[in-house]
Order: structure tokens, then sequence, then C-alpha cells
């Protein structure tokens, strides 16, 4: 089988203008040169709005809306897409309780994340709003997950709210918490054949007692990572301890503050039999009015199931 990985990261829509419908075509145009596929999955990494405001989700919303659209229309995909998305720092609606760079380090001082995680995520209620449409995130909280079933096939995707305890301004790197339930759960196997996982800020964005449990865990599970906010398109491969690697997808900006002049975007495609893995980069051409591809890697991943690993007993 054949699945489609379309990437779309950092929209950061201000309103229902800032939506090209121009440019959501040509990205649609893109995925014929793919043929038929078996599954499509819709792959947002974050910050899908520009403040978090309710009215930026309702144009996000309708773009969504359209590519679903306009995929039927086209016959590019005429089954279920799965849509997949987490939150930015900018799906957060900074007036509501809002912190300084001064309160952040004294609650990391002190270590008094759990005390204002719930006020934290009250800073996304939009953004849940609009991603439970979707089934992610229907919790409201930092970590989801879904496992979806592709003819006998079954992927895990992970889902992480890296976006809590953000700072308006970029002040807070090292700062970012989880909860320890939330890698509790990341760790917990499901039983599928592959693993993907979806973040907006790369693990090193933590505080440093959680950055090593989570790169850890990001590491060893998963497959493909799909990560936003560096608004720099790229791949790598990254292993822990030499365990087999990770393919880590690094999104570009597809829109940034209504400027489409160097939106990027990113397509991965899976063949589920051999693991062969193949990824192609679009940018925009403005002379050319068009996305044209500007590079791309192949390579086989390795095969991580999602189980409990075996104990290895030795003599002593």
């Amino acid at each position: 089988m054949k699945i489609l990985f379309l990437h779309l990261s950092d929209l950061h829509i201000k309103s229902q203008k800032a939506v090209s419908k121009n440019h959501i075509e040509k990205i649609l145009d893109t995925l014929r040169i793919y043929g038929s596929f078996d599954k499509l999955f819709l792959i947002f990494s974050g910050d899908i709005a520009f403040s978090g405001e309710s009215e930026q989700y309702k144009a996000g919303s309708s773009l969504v809306a359209y590519i679903f659209r306009e995929i039927k229309n086209k016959n590019i995909y005429t089954k279920k897409i799965e849509m997949v998305c987490v939150p930015g720092n900018h799906d957060i609606e900074y007036e509501i309780s809002p912190r300084s760079a001064k309160e952040l380090n004294a609650i990391y001082n002190d270590f008094s994340y759990n005390k204002h995680l719930d006020e934290e995520l009250s800073k996304q209620k939009n953004f849940f709003e609009f991603s439970k449409r979707s089934k992610c995130f229907c919790n409201k909280s930092v970590f989801d997950r879904k496992l979806v079933n592709v003819d006998g096939f079954v992927i895990e995707v992970n889902m992480l709210n890296s976006a809590v305890f953000s700072l308006m301004k970029d002040e807070d790197k090292g700062l970012h918490y989880i909860d320890q339930s939330a890698i509790n759960e990341l760790n917990t196997p499901s039983g599928a054949d592959f693993v993907i996982s979806v973040m907006h800020h790369a693990p090193d964005w933590y505080i440093d007692a959680q950055k090593d449990q989570i790169e850890t865990a990001l590491l060893c599970k998963s497959s493909l990572i799909f990560l936003g906010h560096e608004h720099k398109a790229g791949t790598r491969n990254c292993s822990y301890n030499d365990k087999a690697a990770a393919f880590i997808h690094a999104g570009g900006s597809l829109c940034n503050n209504s400027d489409w002049t160097n939106s990027e975007f990113e397509v991965g495609v899976l063949d589920t039999q051999t693991l062969e893995y193949s990824t192609t980069l679009f940018k925009w051409n403005p002379s050319e009015l068009q996305y044209e591809e500007n590079k791309g890697i192949s390579k086989k991943l390795p095969s991580k199931k999602s189980i409990e690993k075996a104990l290895i007993v030795t003599e002593e």
C-alpha cells in the first residue's frame, strides 16, 4: 500500500482574506504526480492561527474544508482523509492571563508547572474547538494519540502539545513543560505496526529534566517525526544510543503573516510493504506562480512496531 503525507506547517492565518485559494489549488495540483494512493494524511504541525482568535480558526476551518472538497472534486483521493493537527505558539490567546519571561522563570525555579497547567490550556480553547473536528485533542490536554487502520496496517499517531508555557516573544526556550503522565502515555505501546509523532517545537524547548525523556521516547518509538516552528524546511535522520533512527521533517512556513511569497510545504510517500519512504519539498516560485520541487530524499525506514520491549536476561 502507498500512504501519502501532506505536511503543512505555520499557516499563521489572520483572517479569511489571508487564505489564498489559488495557492491551495497549486498545492493540490502537485499531488497528481504521485498517482493513486491508499491513504492520505493531512498534517498541520502548529501555528494554524496567527494569535489564537476564534475568527482565525473559522478561516482555518474554511481552508481545511476547501482542501477536503477540492481533493475530492479533482478526483485526487476519494476516501477518508486523516487530519492530524497540533498547536503552536501562535495558537495561544496571550491576552488571557499574559505571562512575562520573569514569571515563567519563577515557575521554572520553584517547579510549579502543574499548578499553572490548566490556566495555560485555557489559552488554547479556540484551537481545541478547531482540532476536535478532526478528533485531535478532544480532551484538551498536552498529549493525544489516535490509531489509524489502513487495510490492516495500523499506524500510531502521537500528538504533543508543545505550545503550553510559550511566551509571546521567543524567550521560553528550555522552559516548556509537559505533565509526566503524558510522557508515560507516549511510551505506552499500542500494538501498532508503524509510529509517527507530530509536535510544533523540537524537544530542546523543554526543561532539561524532560528534554532527554521526550527525545528518547520520540526517537526510539517513531519512524517519522513532523515538526514546525523554525520556518525552515528540511529533513534529517536522528537516533538515540545507536538505536534505529527516526526520520524527521522540519516543516517550512506555508504563509507568514498573510504573505505567501516564500510559501513551502512537504510531501512524503510511504510504501507499507517495503517501508521505502520518499519526500519532496515544494517551494513557491513567484515568477512562475506555481510550486516547484526543490529537493527530495528517499530511504528505507526501520521497522518499529509499537510493542512491549522484551527484557534481556544475562547470566549475571
